[in-house]
Parts: structure tokens; sequence; C-alpha cells
């Protein structure tokens, strides 16, 4: 199969995509959690 997206737009693409659980957001929901906020992270429909 061909590839559609020019090497420049799939980079653009590919860096748009954020990771999940990085360190500063597994640290402040650490500090949230310890703080006593009880929360979901995504909500199972």
């Amino acid at each position: 199969m061909a590839d559609i997206v020019s090497p420049e737009q799939r980079s653009k693409n590919i860096s748009a995509i954020r990771s999940k659980n990085t360190r500063p957001e597994v640290y402040f929901r650490k500090l949230l959690f310890a703080k006593g906020y009880r929360y979901r992270i995504a909500e199972k429909i």
C-alpha cells in the first residue's frame, strides 16, 4: 500500500500525539489524591 502522506505531514501528525501518564501528570494526580480529591481519569460508559 502506497503512503498517502508526506514525511513532513506524518512528522507533524506523530508529534501532535501526546503520551498518557507523563511524569508531571502522575505527580499532580498523586498530589490531588493526597489532599483527598477522588476522581476518575476516564469514565466508563
